[in-house]
């Protein structure tokens, strides 16, 4: 559900030197003398997070006796349902609410900027390209002609408010989002009045396109084409000069004392909100990253726990990686109930192919598909309306995501899970955990010597034949005539009672399999 931070065809103007800019339109500058600015800095892509972040930032300056909320923005976009939720929520505030564009306030950061009473920029700012793109599982992708023109009709209602509010071009706006005919900027000879117009509306002003061949319908004409603003088919983004140029923004603002000055108040009345230590540790949780390693750990340790019965080390590890990695999603709005289902489901059906069904088939593969699935939803965000699959811009982003950060993660567990499947019993650590009949694998009725002894001096080799002891899950025991000796299968696992015989002795790993 993103207003995606990619372009598609936007582009930015230059300025001849000996052809300087008509006077910006002259706007008045909300004074907040005898009231506090509270500044809310919006420096990372637009989400649920930052949502929160930022209605618990309004409410406190709201308590506080705020005259003035300024955003600091510069971002590339972020989720359409998080963008429009903010918008909403500048709107109905009675706070005098200004976006300082602090580099840059792109997609999903325009309809915020636009939101605001009103826009200041940066030096070399940069503000605009709101149109929504598709990606999927091979990348960009076009959308159909019903599909884009809801997404757009969606995304420009909320600007066209937003325009009407403050009084800016609505064709400049519309540019923004989507793609059309070029824009010109026509002045009338007479009155001085400028407007924004298409190329397919400069006929009622008796004007035509430079290069165009006149027509009977143009006559003699007030109005004249002052400038080109933007190219047919491509999408608007203003740099800070074309910003102020263009009425959208008020004058460009450098620091935080030229901000004090403009809303004529002092340094020591500005105060800027950071992200408290939660708000921090869970953007720090959904990164994909932290994720993909918080699902090694979790796989990990459910194998290793499944070598020892009982609840030890690795399966409290699993349980609090799983309660981690289920939970960051909750509370930044990525994970709901159903999700959790899902993995639940999933877990289910791992138990009873583990412990229930002999062998390993369709109800545990389906069981590890489950929880891959339930894992790759907590990526995307929530859509309202039917169906399970993306349908939003952004979305194809976001569980591209996932399954990049879940396959990576499956494929480091596989090794690592061989890794132990091989070595477990034998790891310093892990060999503690194997148990056999009552006594740990790392407990002996005798004095263990400094080193594991060999299979050859535990008269073991390749061909005897044995009777497992305790389960081979895949490491355990097996009883070779009176030698209880520690013992892998080649990852198959043996029930206590199943006659064995050795296939493979490697220094003190004795392999075996199921007569």
């Amino acid at each position: 559900m993103l207003i995606a931070a990619a372009l598609v065809g936007s582009v930015t103007f230059g300025q001849n030197e000996d052809d300087a800019p008509p006077a910006a339109p002259v706007m008045q500058t909300e004074s907040v003398a005898g009231g506090g600015v509270y500044i809310v800095p919006i420096r990372t892509q637009i989400t649920d997070l930052t949502r929160d972040f930022l209605d618990r930032c309004i409410t406190e300056a709201e308590s506080h006796g705020a005259a003035c909320i300024v955003l600091d923005l510069d971002t590339p976009g972020g989720q359409v349902s998080s963008a429009m939720d903010i918008s909403r929520r500048l709107k109905n505030l009675d706070v005098h609410t200004v976006a300082w564009v602090n580099t840059e306030a792109i997609s999903a950061g325009a309809l915020i900027s636009l939101a605001c009473d009103e826009i200041i920029v940066a030096p070399r700012g940069k503000i605009g390209d709101c149109a929504a793109i598709m990606i999927g599982p091979e990348g960009l992708q076009s959308l159909g002609k019903t599909e884009r023109a809801k997404l757009d009709s969606y995304i420009f209602a909320e600007f066209r408010d937003s325009a009407r509010a403050n009084g800016y071009p609505l064709e400049l706006c519309e540019a923004m989002v989507t793609l059309g005919p070029a824009i010109y900027r026509i002045k009338n000879e007479a009155t001085r009045e400028t407007r924004y117009v298409r190329s397919t509306e400069l006929h009622e002003f008796n004007l035509i396109a430079p290069g165009e061949k006149p027509t009977d319908e143009v006559g003699s004409s007030d109005w004249a084409i002052d400038k080109k603003v933007l190219e047919a088919d491509k999408l608007l983004t203003m740099l800070s000069d074309e910003a102020i140029e263009y009425g959208f923004a008020k004058k460009q603002i450098a620091d935080e004392t030229e901000l004090a000055a403009h809303l004529d108040t002092t340094v020591d009345q500005v105060h800027r909100y950071e992200a408290n230590w939660s708000e921090q540790l869970v953007a720090v949780l959904t990164s994909p990253i932290i994720r993909g390693i918080l699902t090694i750990v979790m796989l990990m340790g459910l194998y290793s726990e499944m070598q020892s019965p009982g609840l030890g080390l690795p399966g409290a590890v699993a349980v609090i990686a799983a309660v981690i990695l289920f939970g960051a999603p909750f509370l930044s709005g990525l994970a709901s109930v159903t999700e959790l289902l899902v993995v639940a489901a999933g877990v289910i059906l791992l138990g009873v192919e583990l412990f229930v069904i002999p062998g390993f088939g369709f109800a545990g593969v389906a069981g590890i598909a489950l929880i891959m699935i339930g894992l790759v939803m907590t990526f995307v965000q929530y859509e309202p309306g039917p169906g399970f699959m993306p349908t939003l811009p952004g979305s194809w982003d976001m569980l591209r995501e996932g399954v990049i950060t879940m396959f990576v993660a499956m494929m480091v567990s596989a090794v690592g899970l061989y890794f132990l499947t091989k070595h477990f019993g034998h790891l310093p650590l892990f060999s503690r955990l194997v148990l056999s009949d009552g006594v740990s694998a790392g407990a002996s009725t005798t004095e263990s010597p400094s080193s594991p002894p060999t299979a050859s001096e535990l008269g073991v080799h390749i061909g005897d034949s044995g009777k497992v002891t305790a389960m081979l899950r895949p490491v355990g025991r097996a009883m070779f005539g009176d030698r209880l000796v520690d013992v892998v299968s080649d990852g198959q696992w043996i029930e206590p009672g199943k006659t064995i015989k050795v296939v493979a002795v490697q220094g003190n790993r004795i392999v075996v399999e199921e007569v």
